[in-house]
């Protein structure tokens, strides 16, 4: 499938933020990973030589990928945080798998941490009591709406 057939050309200021959304949804999973990590920085670089040296690949493969790239980039930049929470709900399975199989470590000490953090996670975190009296002495509440009583 190429990537080139599904190109169509940006007009920012066109897209209502709904359709912005739509064609990003759209372009996001016929991106590489290499694609999808220039996307999410690129608003940090002047240009795609700055882009590649971060992420560590060559200028030149930049360079040759398709016009859907730089388009996705474009898109993103209003909506950062929503591509992120998708980016970390797809990899939800997975990291519990990876918690899931901390649970059968050689060494205890993972394999507690492991069971803890699934328990507080799914369950909530145990409620923890605490003192709440003042050297000894009762703590007396008293609600907005109710008037403290008269001594």
């Amino acid at each position: 499938m190429s990537q080139k057939a599904n190109s169509k050309p940006t007009q920012k200021a066109a897209f209502s933020p709904e359709q912005r959304k739509a064609r990003l949804e759209e372009i996001w999973p016929q991106l590489t990973w290499n694609q999808k990590r220039y996307v999410a920085i690129a608003h940090q670089h002047p240009d795609k030589a700055s882009a590649a040296k971060a992420l560590r690949i060559k200028a030149q493969t930049m360079y040759r990928w398709p016009e859907i790239v730089d388009e996705a980039a474009e898109l993103v930049v209003g909506d950062l945080i929503e591509i992120a929470k998708s980016e970390l709900q797809g990899a939800v399975l997975k990291a519990a798998q990876i918690k899931i199989e901390g649970l059968d470590s050689k060494g205890k000490r993972l394999a507690q941490d492991a069971a803890t953090e699934i328990l507080d996670r799914t369950l909530g975190k145990p409620t923890q009591r605490q003192d709440i009296t003042s050297k000894g002495e009762r703590v007396v509440l008293y609600l907005p709406e109710k008037d403290p009583p008269s001594k």
